[in-house]
């Protein structure tokens, strides 16, 4: 909801595949939406999983946060970009 995303100051998106049914939905969402002032980062199983993600966010005003983990993730390794993406924001 609307409410929802106004009230966060960081984002985390993540996607399978950028064919995924929830992208239809978070497009809805965000389209008019003003995010300027808030952070993102992206993560996802390929890198056009992400690249739509990106997409999806491109006229929201949103600042990147960190680089965007692609890929099917090691724990550790999860855990060090959920750091990085915390220390950035």
């Amino acid at each position: 909801e609307i409410s929802e995303i106004l009230a966060a100051d960081l984002f985390l998106l993540g996607a399978d595949s950028s064919a995924s049914p929830s992208f239809a939905e978070l497009a809805r969402v965000f389209k008019g939406v003003n995010l300027a002032g808030r952070k993102v980062a992206f993560f996802g199983s390929s890198g056009a999983a992400v690249a739509g993600l990106r997409g999806l966010c491109a006229d929201t005003e949103v600042t990147v946060a960190h680089s965007d983990f692609i890929g099917r993730p090691e724990p550790a390794a999860l855990a060090a970009w959920l750091k990085g993406v915390l220390a950035a924001s």
